[in-house]
C-alpha cells in the first residue's frame, strides 16, 4: 500500500526506546534508584485504561484522548480506594471486574453500531439520511 513498513517499525521502536529511557530517568530522579522489578503489574492497568477509554480489544477503534481519559479514571479510582481505606487486593480485584464490564460494554456498543449501519445504511446521527 505504499507504507514503508521497515522504516515505520524502526521509528516506532526508536520512539519507544527513548520514552522508556526517559521513564527510567524520571523514576531514578523520583525514587533515587531503579530496579528491573519496578513497573511489574502495570500491563493490566494499561489495558484497563485503554478499554475504559473506548479502545476495542479486537482492534480498529480507539483514540489517544480516550486512553488518556481512561488512565485518569484508573488513577482516580486507585487514589479514591486508598483514601477510603480498602486493602490493595481489593483494588486488583476491582480493576479486573472493571475490565470485564468495560469489554462487555464495548462489545455491546459495537453490536449496536453495526446493527444500526446494517438496518439503515443512510442513517446519520442527526436523524437525516443525507439526501
Amino acid at each position: 500500500m505504499g507504507v514503508p513498513s521497515t522504516r515505520v517499525k524502526t521509528i516506532n521502536f526508536m520512539i519507544s526506546a527513548v520514552l522508556a529511557g526517559f521513564a527510567g530517568c524520571a523514576q531514578f530522579a523520583s525514587f533515587g534508584g531503579a530496579s528491573p522489578g519496578n513497573g511489574d503489574g502495570y500491563e493490566l492497568l494499561a489495558i484497563v485504561a485503554c478499554v475504559i477509554g473506548g479502545t476495542s480489544l479486537f482492534g480498529v477503534r480507539g483514540t489517544v484522548i480516550g486512553a488518556f481519559i481512561g488512565a485518569l479514571t484508573v488513577s482516580a479510582l486507585q487514589s479514591g480506594l486508598v483514601l477510603v481505606g480498602l486493602p490493595g487486593n481489593a483494588y486488583t480485584s476491582l480493576i479486573g471486574v472493571i475490565l470485564i464490564i468495560a469489554v462487555i460494554l464495548n462489545q455491546r456498543f459495537a453490536e449496536i453500531s453495526g446493527l444500526t449501519r446494517r438496518l439503515a445504511p443512510g442513517f446519520s446521527s442527526s436523524g437525516r439520511d443525507g439526501r
